[in-house]
């Protein structure tokens, strides 16, 4: 058995300090052990027990004869009195309290002891010190500040955290002792909060107040690290029926600046979302570095390779002194950009050192009391160190790892700007600039033209505008290939670069052309001596895959204002000027021509009319009578009118190469036999007499691969037969490939029609090749038959007599068309020409005329 001195007390019937009296006899001690109900033993001096009643054999889970002879292990003594902590048979621990009695036993002295047994009690209270101890354990491991309050505001209990917070926050050390008032505290934290708020107060008092279950508030210290917050969470408890509170004040601090971080980073994120400039981004990064360090009264940030700087202070810095620590700022980024490194570090540089570095800012840093300067590189991936931040700071407080996470952070925001900012350079420059050349565009072109014209508005002076288009520079790329022609443009453009000045604006147009912004130019003569400079460099020939090229340009040039106002007019005339001198010789300088600019117009009115007037039913056939050599009708030859409702009757010989020349004449000649097969169709379905009608035949049409499927299908689909109609082609259409005019020629004969040579004598076609053709009518151009009858006119005699000769001999027969006097008939008629078309007989009518012609004859007209 053994004692437990941490619960060591000593329990006597006696008054406390007084000898004990010893019970009179043996008997009576026995008669007390064996009636009282209570567990009593009598033990001697040396701990042996004596005497026990049945109560003690129930305590122990003995019997007496277990019991009596044995020790108590100790010998018994006031002082030394304490619980007994026994084990019984069953392994059950169970611990006894002793009360002492001095008895005298067989005349010797002994104790009656009288035993509780108190294992509840005494387990109830170790667990209860235990559970303290956990709790006390518990609050302090808790890295809030923890404190527990009763109803009228005491501090009950605290943690080692609590007492660091006051400690931290200046707050006096009795402010958190046990026993003192934690709404005296309230008070202050109310008073020293950034924005004071009452409710703190009032929150935590209702809470004491059994009003409401609990409240949470949110405050936030001002201090010199800057701005601290926290928030204060109140819990309602009851202990008894005591109402108490537990209070924690948890900072937040952290998490502000995380919230903070990430609302900046998202709106700088917009920025560059919304395409903003670097120069943006840049300051947005400076607010956020500001926001983050209160204290800074100047922040700056460099990127070189884009040319940025900018920086932002505090309304206390003077505009000399902001302009000192840019100089400074600046500077010492380059510098610091130059040498690079790596790793992420952040430099502070305590101003207050004897050794400071830059010696030229310290009156400034210590008027505006700075302390610290960090400067740091920023690192932006796998682009490295791309700028500088410099923070001017009023605390000294040393770089930690969420200042290295921020400055990471401000790295990922710089590379997206700058990724986005580079992108945006190179669509600019890409959407400004020849991809080929490098060179101004078009659109370039224009904005530096518009710039020049206001300029020149404004001053007066003079400007000039130069287009500038390559002789014969598809040939080039036709035989050479379009890499030679590039790789031609690009040195071209070269040297061009070096004839122009500085301010002038060299642009390519596209293609083979170029254009030129001359601005503030003294008059023609300059223009003209840079229009020599541009021919002089094309002397020299180019060397490409060590071939020498030699090209030419044909160059016009328009003056502001003389020969337009605005951009488009001095484009205009720049244009007309350049396609004059290519039109009139090749390799030459032309300054617009008004009067040639409005002949230049017209046709190009002309040709707008012209492309509608099919659509509009503009157009006609009109009908030319051929009479034999009786006189006597035979057949007719269809020939274009253009009616304009403005214009008026339009000349074919206006229109005619005019449509040549654009490619209209396939369509309106496809339109002629159309409208041919048409009527002939109507006269037909009329009973007039059939005779034969001509119609000519463009080069470019006769040359289309489905020429003769047109024409088939015409024929089909108006059901006309076609020896009704007669073909008029011109002697230099049948030149060239022999082999394929002869396959066009049969294929057109094998249908039927009747082939003409048109306006014969004014090409070169050989006997030989002549009478290769299948070829029923000659026609004598009417230039031969027009001077037939005036002086001078033996030459044109014998060739019409040679033509005649000569056609008759090859078994066709002879149409002399333009016959306006009866000298030139008699003449023909003389010669042998078997058919006569001309004023002398008829000259063209509409349908409806001929069709009187068709019905009566000749008489008719």
């Amino acid at each position: 058995m053994t004692s437990d001195p941490q619960h060591s007390r000593t329990h006597s019937d006696d008054t406390p300090g007084s000898t004990p009296s010893p019970l009179a006899t043996e008997d009576a001690v026995q008669a007390i052990v064996a009636e009282s109900r209570d567990a009593l033993a009598v033990v001697d001096p040396e701990g042996v027990i004596r005497l026990v009643n049945a109560a003690t054999e129930a305590l122990f889970g003995r019997s007496a004869a277990h019991l009596l002879g044995h020790e108590f292990g100790f010998p018994l003594a006031h002082a030394q009195i304490g619980d007994l902590t026994i084990v019984r048979p069953d392994q059950s621990v169970a611990i006894i309290s002793l009360a002492l009695t001095d008895i005298a036993w067989y005349d010797e002295p002994a104790y009656l002891v009288r035993m509780i047994d108190v294992t509840f009690e005494r387990r109830s209270e170790q667990l209860l010190i235990e559970s303290q101890q956990l709790l006390h354990q518990a609050l302090d491991s808790i890295a809030a500040g923890v404190v527990m309050i009763n109803a009228e505001g005491v501090i009950i209990a605290a943690n080692n955290a609590w007492q660091s917070f006051l400690a931290t926050h200046n707050f006096p050390p009795e402010y958190g002792k046990i026993g003192s008032s934690y709404l005296r505290l309230a008070k202050r934290l109310i008073a020293a909060s950034e924005s004071p708020s009452p409710t703190i107060l009032e929150g935590l008092q209702a809470v004491l107040a059994g009003q409401r279950s609990d409240y949470q508030s949110e405050y936030a210290l001002v201090m010199d690290q800057g701005t601290r917050w926290f928030v204060m969470n109140v819990l309602a408890c009851r202990e008894g029926q005591q109402v108490c509170a537990i209070v924690t004040h948890n900072e937040t601090t952290r998490q502000h600046q995380r919230d903070d971080l990430e609302a900046d980073s998202r709106q700088t994120l917009e920025l560059i979302a919304r395409q903003r400039s670097l120069e943006a981004v840049v300051a947005r990064i400076l607010l956020m570095t500001q926001n983050r360090h209160h204290d800074s009264i100047y922040v700056a940030l460099l990127v070189p390779d884009a040319d940025v700087f900018r920086s932002l202070s505090s309304d206390t810095l003077l505009a000399n002194e902001l302009a000192i620590l840019d100089r400074w700022a600046k500077d010492y980024a380059l510098s610091a950009n130059a040498v690079g490194g790596d790793g992420l570090t952040i430099q502070a540089t305590d101003m207050a050192a004897p050794e400071a570095p830059w010696p030229a800012l310290h009156p400034l840093m210590a008027a505006r009391h700075v302390v610290m300067v960090w400067c740091a590189p920023v690192r932006a991936g796998a682009l490295g160190v791309v700028a500088q931040l410099i923070c001017c700071r009023r605390v000294s407080i040393a770089p930690n790892a969420d200042d290295l996470v921020f400055m990471e952070l401000v790295g990922q925001l710089l590379a997206i700007a700058i990724e986005q900012h580079e992108h945006t350079r190179q669509l600019a420059y890409q959407s400004y600039h020849d991809p080929l050349t490098g060179l101004p565009n078009r659109l370039l072109f224009e904005d530096r033209l518009h710039q020049a014209l206001e300029i020149a508005r404004r001053s007066g002076n003079l400007m000039a505008v130069m287009m500038l288009d390559l002789d014969r520079f598809k040939q080039i790329n036709d035989t050479l290939g379009h890499t030679v022609g590039d790789t031609l443009l690009i040195q071209l453009a070269r040297r061009f670069e070096g004839c122009v000045r500085t301010t002038d604006t060299l642009a390519r147009r596209g293609g083979d052309e170029f254009m030129l912004v001359l601005p503030d130019v003294s008059g023609a003569q300059q223009v003209t001596r840079i229009a020599r400079r541009l021919h002089d460099a094309l002397r020299t020939p180019f060397v490409i895959n060590q071939q020498e090229l030699f090209v030419s340009a044909s160059i016009g040039a328009s003056l502001y204002p003389h020969d337009g106002e605005d951009a488009d007019a001095l484009q205009r005339s720049a244009e007309a000027a350049m396609y004059r001198a290519k039109s009139t010789l090749r390799n030459s300088f032309q300054f617009f021509d008004a009067t040639v600019n409005t002949a230049a117009l017209a046709r190009l009115q002309l040709e707008t009319h012209l492309r509608r007037a099919i659509e509009r039913g503009e157009l006609s056939l009109h009908y030319q009578a051929k009479v034999d050599r009786t006189r006597q009708l035979i057949g007719a030859e269809a020939l274009l009118r253009w009616q304009h409702p403005d214009l008026g009757q339009i000349p074919p010989a206006r229109f005619i190469p005019l449509a040549e020349e654009i490619g209209l004449i396939v369509p309106i000649g496809e339109w002629c036999l159309r409208e041919l097969c048409r009527q002939i169709q109507v006269w037909d379905a009329a009973g007039l007499p059939s005779v034969r009608i001509a119609v000519n035949v463009s080069a470019l049409q006769f040359s289309q691969q489905d020429f003769i499927a047109t024409l088939t299908q015409i024929l089909a689909e108006t059901n006309v037969v076609a020896e009704r109609i007669e073909l008029e082609l011109t002697e230099s259409m049948l030149m060239g490939n022999v082999e394929a005019v002869m396959r066009q020629l049969s294929s057109l004969r094998s249908l039927g029609l009747s082939l003409a040579i048109d306006d014969f004598g004014t090409g070169f076609s050989s006997l030989a090749y002549l009478q290769r053709l299948p070829i029923s009518v000659l026609k004598i151009d009417r230039s031969f038959v027009s001077k037939i009858g005036f002086e001078n006119d033996s030459s044109e005699r014998g060739i019409v007599n040679a033509i005649i000769t000569l056609a008759h001999h090859l078994s066709m027969q002879v149409v002399a068309e333009g016959v306006e006097t009866t000298t030139q008939y008699a003449f023909l008629h003389e010669m042998g020409c078997d058919f006569f078309q001309g004023y002398l007989f008829s000259k063209p009518i509409p349908p409806e005329q001929f069709a009187k012609v068709l019905r009566r004859g000749m008489a008719a007209l």
